[in-house]
Parts: C-alpha cells; structure tokens; sequence
C-alpha cells in the first residue's frame, strides 16, 4: 500500500515536470531564484523602513480616525479623473408656472442688462470722444499760439509786437506779428475795393509794400513773385493747359531769365563796389564798362585754357559771356565790334537774337550755330567759349561747366537758354536725359524729381528751392515748400493768395487732400495741384478768436473756389465760415443779432453777402446745426434772426413740451427763459402778419397758455388757472362738448398729448379742490341753492373730463385713470 502511494507520488511529479504550466493552474509561477528572492525582500524591507515610514505613520493616524487610507487615494484619482464642467444629468421640472414664470423673469432681466450695458458703452463712447475733441481744440488753440516761432529760424524776427498803423482792426492782446497785422490790413483793403466795385488794385503790390528791404531772403521771394505773375490772362482754359502752352512757356523762360540777369547785375556791382582798387570801375556807366570792371575785380584773366583773344586787354569770350549773363545785348554787340579780327557771323547771330522776344535763333541759324560748335567749339579748352555756344545754340544740354557755372542762378540760367520747345511736349515723360534737347518740362522734371530737395537743401534753404521752383513755372510746388518752413509759412500762405488773385494756381479738387498732389491723369508732369482752401483754412485757424474780421477776409479769399460734392458746388467761402462760427460761437459778432424794437443789426458776414451768398442761408445753416446739437435756444435766436418763423415756433413748443411739468430746477429754468424769449418776440414781432402754417402758430398759442395755466396751478391760484384752461378749449367740460373733444384730439399734436396727463391731474386737482371747498363750506356768501349749482357744475366737469380721458384713441397710464376716477368719485 504504501509502496502504491510512493508510486503514484513519483509519477506524479514527473508529470508535473513535464507539463509545469498545464498543471500549476492559477498559482503563480516562480521564475527567480531563491538568492534572488532574498535579496528583492531585503530591498522591499529597506524601502518600507525608509521611504515609507511617513506614509505608514499618515496610514495609523487616518485609521485611528476611521479614515481607510487606500480607499480614499482611489476617491481621489476618481474624483480628479472626472472633468468639472461635465453636464449633470438635468432633472425634470414638475412645477410649469413656476418654470414660466423664471424664465419670464430671466428674459426681462437680461433685456434691461443688455439695455443698460449698450447705454453705459454708447455714453462712454460718446463722453471719449468730447473728451478728445475738447483736448484737440485745446492743442490747437496752444500750437496756434506758437505759429511762426522756431528756435532755429535766427535770420527773420519773430518778436511779437502790435502793428501801430491801424490797431482799429485788431483786438488789443492780438498775437500776430507784424508782418502778419501789416498782410491782413492790406488784403482788408483790397476786399473792401472788390465789395465796393471798384477797379481791383494790384493785392500783389499791396503785400510786397509792407516787405522791409532789410529782410532780403523774404525781399527776393516777392521779387520772384511779382515777375513770375506777369503773364498773360488765362481765360477759361485749365491752368495747367495755359501754363503749358507754348506762348504762356516763352513767356514764362523770358520772365524767369530776366530775373536771373538782373540778380547777376547786382551781384557784379556788389563784387565792383567791394573791389574799387582792382576794378577801376571809373566814371563810364553801362553794362559794357561793369562787366570790363567784374573780370577785373575778379581776376579771371588768370584762366589757363583761353583763347588770345582780347578787347580792352581782357580776354574776349568771358566778357561776351557776361555781356550774355546781364541780358545786355547791346553790350554784346560793342564788345565784338571792339574786336580788330573780322567776327561778322557773331555779330550777325546776337543781331537775330536781339530782334526776336524769345531771343533765340531761327531754326536754319541755329542749325548753322551748331555745325560751326561742332566742328571748332566743342573741344576747345576756352571753357567760356564753349558755354556761350552752348547758351546760344542750346547744345550739349548734359555739360554743366564747372568752370563757369558756379551757383545754382548759374545754372538754371544756361538751362533756360538752352530750352528747345517746339509746342509738343506730350513725349516729355519719356525723355532720355542724355539727349541733346532740353525741354521746359524736362527741366522742371529735373529740378523737382532729379535733384529734387535733399540736393538744394530744401530743410534748410528752403528759399532756394523755391526759387528754383518757381522760376521753372512750378509755382505750386514752391508755395509748399516754404509753407512747411515756420520762418516762411506766413509769407507763403499770402504769396499763394496773391497768385491765386490772377488765376495762375491749379487747385486741388477737395479740401482733404495733402498742400500739393496730382490728381488727373491728364496733368501735364510733373506740375502738381495746390489745396489752397486748405492752407487759407489753417491760416484763418492760427488767427486769435478776437481777430474774427480778419479771418473772415482771409477766408473771403476763397470767394471764387467751389467743389462739387454728391452732383452739388459746395462754395468754400460760406462753408468755412460756417465752420469758424462753430468754433468760436461769435454768432452775434459775425452773424448779427436782433434788437429789442426788431432792428437787425448786422454781423460781420454781411460785409462780405450777396447775391451769391446770403446771410440767411449761412444764419440757417448754423441754427439747423445748434439744433441738432441741443443748443436749442440759440437755434431759435438764429431762426429768428434768418426770418424763419415757423422754425422758431416748432422748436419753442418743443422745448416747452419738454419742460412744461419738469419740477427740476434746470427744467424751471429752461421754462423761464422760453418764456422770456416768448414775450419779448411777441412784443417785436406781430404773429398775425408772419406767414406760417395754421398748426405750428395754433401749437405755439396753446403752450403759451399751458405755460401760464402751470404758472397759477404751481402758485395754488386755482381760479385763474381754470380760466386759462377753459379759455384753451383743450379739455370739454360739459358732456355735449365730450364728443367734439375727442374728434379734435385726433388731430391734435404728439406735442400738446405728451402734456395732457399732466393737464388732466392738474384741472382734477383744481375741481377737487373746489369741490372740497364747496362741501366744507367756505363760499358762505352763497345761498344753499347756489352752492348745489356749483357743486353740481364742479361734478359735470369731472364727469366730462373721465369721459373723455376713456374715449380718446391714447393709451394713458394706469396711474392717470386711477387717480382721475378716485377724484371724480370722491365728488360723488
């Protein structure tokens, strides 16, 4: 037996052997040794006697307190793992009204949230904007003060002092400068020669007048001025097209070379007069003898290169040169006929120039000139020779001889004797500038783009540049850059209105656009277009608010310029001083104001009014803005003072509706002064004779009433008050009238019903109170008979007044029904 059991037991365990993952089952399989399992219990001991002695010691607190450790660790990771904002399941409403009603009460409150949030940002909105236009306006005023001042500007005065001739136009503590008072005079008296219809004096002659000779950069910027206008009336052509025309062009390169020539003549007696010794200049007079006496003075027959060639024992070319540079023709001639050698052909050519205006060749001359340049002139070392060639056959237009040409007169002299038009200058723009042609457009192109500003130091010099500018016709490029000059912006500003009075300025098409621009295609380039509203505009601006003539002449300028905005002409003078009268709000100086008898007296506008331009149109214009803007009560003034009658009343009755029954004291305040207003246009003004419409004169009559029925209502005098209303006919007080009431509320105006509530609880309150009276027994003087006919009369009144507050097509509050029936009952 025991023999079996041992068998079974081995046999056993071979199999077990054999198949050791069938036969272990779930138990766990042992793949360590037993050094290795040792070794991992030492490390787990070791671990739970280090690490873990805190969690062990947190496992026997918790557990003391009957806090399961492990479980709550799982809570945790559970809790942590759900998100927060995961949607609960929703529960099912069993109350209907009670949802009904919360959800009623959610939507009207988030409707009066959303209300008051969109007001609160509208406001802020609107109050940022005051605010910011409030601190421009400041900005403004502050900079204007400081117009013209520049730290760096130490060749002009800028020290301000009142102007002494005629301080009748100006206020006392004006601000302007001298030149700036001494401008405004003489262009007030020539706006008051145009509004009188007189010949128009020179304004060009005028400005230059008040220039004082020891200011020379701003002396010469006149002088540029006065000769560069004198060109031929425009017509009703384009500006641009007749500037560009190539009788307007000569006229143009003629005026610009006759003030550089004279300019040189000055120059050269300046350089004479400080050389005396080495020029002796003695007693001859004329160019010839100030020319002999310049190359004296300045030595320059020291010139290696020239040709031994001499009259007067000066080297001939340079002195036929500069006889060229004067202009002085004449003395062109006598130099080469102080010539022993035979120079017929010369004398010949500078004849031909003498007897054209443009002073130039004829083509077949010129191109005989040219030939002879060629072949012997062109590599000739006499650097004198070769520019009186150039200058007098207009060749070799990229040679800007050094030698000679030393200043920027220099050069745009040679650069206006070379000019070569012949009428087309439609290719221009694609001129190669290494041609041997120079155009009038072409040169402007070099001036303006080319060499541009950063070349003449248009910063710092502006003056030149300007000159450069305006000598090549570009006048309105000019005016801009010594208006961005603080020192010349004054005088740039009054050069611009003086062009402009001859018709010479291109002009920009809208008021918003930059100083110069060019707009149209089909502009002649590189000529541009002047925003002269805009710069009369600013000026007018930098002007004290004092000085409100002034800018109005300044601003009278713009007379003749108009824009055409959505299929209308906008004209600019009226338009500008609409503004300047919202600006400032001198609207009895420049508009005029009535006096207490109905005389107008007239505003500064009317100086300048016409046909053209009326005052009532301007004065309608500023009233209709006030209006818009809540200055209600200046509106009226202005409606009044325009002759607009019926605005006056409708804007009157609405304010008056609007502050009839407000008890606040700037409501009481408002009533006041319309109420003022009201007596005092009635005294002046007869309503019978003023054509308007029936319902405006009607409503204006009933809150004249109104305002006197409130008047005796809020004073308690009841019996007077009463009158009023019954005189007013607004409210029926007897039954038969009820019908007819009703039928003329239908037609009566949103302005009276805004007030009937008002009126009704007034009247109520009145009946009330008598009734009371009655009852209480103070009318003693009556007998008991008497006394019943009041009160009966009283109740009618209520009775009729309940009766037509119910059958009127109105929707009052429930407060005004309430209450008039508890009065009309309590006198039951």
């Amino acid at each position: 037996m025991e023999e079996t059991d041992l068998n079974n037991l081995l046999i056993n365990a071979e199999q077990l052997a054999l198949n050791p993952e069938e036969n272990i089952g779930e138990l766990p399989k042992i793949e360590r040794t037993l050094k290795q399992v040792y070794d991992a219990t030492n490390e787990l001991w070791s671990r739970l006697t280090s690490e873990g002695l805190k969690d062990n010691e947190a496992n026997l607190l918790l557990s003391s307190r009957g806090v399961d450790l492990p479980h709550l660790s799982q809570r945790l990771e559970r809790i942590t793992a759900r998100r927060s904002l995961q949607p609960l399941d929703p529960t099912p409403v069993t109350d209907i009204d009670a949802f009904l009603k919360n959800e009623l009460e959610n939507s009207i409150l988030s409707i009066v949230e959303y209300t008051s949030h969109s007001l609160e940002e509208d406001f802020q909105k609107k109050m940022d904007e005051e605010v910011r236009k409030s601190a421009r306006n400041r900005r403004l005023k502050f900079l204007n003060c400081l117009y013209g001042l520049s730290e760096l500007d130490p060749d002009i005065p800028v020290t301000r002092k009142v102007y002494p001739l005629k301080e009748i136009y100006f206020n006392s503590a004006s601000h302007l400068d001298q030149y700036q008072i001494a401008y405004a005079e003489k262009l007030m008296e020539f706006n008051k020669d145009v509004l009188n219809g007189k010949t128009r004096a020179d304004l060009l002659s005028k400005f230059v007048s008040v220039i004082s000779p020891q200011d020379q950069k701003i002396s010469e910027l006149w002088k540029i001025t006065s000769i560069m206008s004198q060109l031929p009336p425009v017509g009703k052509t384009s500006v641009l097209e007749a500037r560009t025309s190539p009788m307007i062009v000569d006229k143009l390169i003629r005026q610009a070379r006759i003030y550089l020539e004279n300019r040189y003549k000055v120059f050269m007696e300046s350089v004479v007069a400080s050389n005396m010794l080495k020029a002796c200049r003695g007693g001859e007079p004329g160019i010839y003898s100030l020319v002999r006496s310049f190359i004296k003075a300045s030595n320059l027959s020291e010139y290696l290169g020239m040709e031994q060639l001499y009259v007067d024992d000066l080297p001939f070319w340079p002195v036929f040169y500069y006889c060229l540079r004067c202009g002085d023709l004449d003395a062109a001639l006598h130099c080469i006929r102080q010539l022993s050698s035979d120079f017929g052909d010369l004398m010949k050519i500078v004849g031909e120039m003498k007897n054209t205006p443009s002073r130039r060749l004829t083509p077949q001359t010129e191109k005989n000139f040219l030939l002879d340049y060629k072949r012997m002139v062109r590599n000739t070392p006499d650097p004198y020779k070769r520019i009186v060639y150039c200058a007098i056959g207009g060749c070799d237009v990229t040679d800007k001889h050094p030698e000679v040409v030393k200043t920027a007169d220099d050069y745009l002299w040679l650069r206006l004797c070379q000019i070569r038009d012949d009428g087309d200058e439609s290719s221009s723009d694609n001129v190669v500038h290494n041609t041997d042609r120079l155009t009038y457009s072409l040169l402007q192109s070099l001036i303006s783009e080319e060499y541009g500003e950063t070349y003449f130091n248009a910063s710092e010099q502006p003056h030149v540049y300007f000159q450069m500018l305006f000598l090549t016709g570009q006048f309105e490029a000019g005016i801009e850059i010594l208006y961005r000059s603080a020192k010349f912006a004054t005088h740039s500003v009054h050069i611009a209105i003086a062009m402009n009075e001859f018709g010479l300025l291109a002009l920009s098409d809208n008021i918003s656009r930059p100083v110069v621009s060019s707009i149209y295609e089909k502009d002649p380039k590189p000529l541009k277009r002047l925003n002269f509203c805009a710069m009369v505009k600013t000026y007018a601006g930098t002007l004290p608010e004092a000085d409100s003539e002034v800018a109005l002449n300044y601003l009278f300028c713009l007379r003749n310029v108009s824009y055409t905005t959505t299929g209308k002409d906008l004209h600019m003078f009226p338009q500008l001083v609409y503004e300047l009268v919202l600006n400032t709000e001198r609207y009895d100086q420049i508009l005029g104001y009535l006096e207490p008898d109905g005389c107008r007296v007239k505003g500064l506008y009317d100086e300048f009014a016409d046909s053209k331009f009326r005052s009532e149109d301007l004065i309608y214009q500023v009233a209709s803005h006030l209006e818009s803007k809540g200055d209600y009560f200046n509106a009226i003034k202005l409606y009044e003072l325009c002759g607009n009658y019926e605005k006056v009343l409708m804007v009157w009755s609405s304010q008056m509706s609007r502050h009839l029954t407000n008890m606040s004291s700037q409501s009481e305040e408002i009533r006041n002064k319309l109420y003022s207003y009201s007596e005092s246009f009635l005294q002046r003004t007869d309503p019978s004779r003023i054509t308007m419409h029936a319902d405006t004169k009607c409503l204006f009559d009933s809150f004249y009433l109104l305002f006197t029925f409130f008047q005796y209502y809020n004073n308690k005098e009841y019996q007077p008050a009463l009158s009023i209303i019954q005189q007013s006919k607004f409210l029926p007080f007897m039954n038969d009238e009820v019908e007819l009431k009703v039928n003329e509320f239908k037609s009566a105006d949103m302005l009276v019903i805004q007030v009937l509530p008002d009126v009704l609880i007034a009247v109520m309150n009145i009946l009330h109170f008598q009734y009371n009276s009655l009852k209480q027994g103070y009318s003693t003087r009556q007998t008991n008979d008497s006394v019943d006919k009041i009160i009966a009369s009283v109740r009618q009144k209520a009775q009729a007044i309940t009766s037509f507050v119910g059958r009127v097509p109105f929707q009052f509050t429930s407060d005004i029904y309430s209450r008039l029936v508890q009065m009309e009952v309590s006198m039951q």
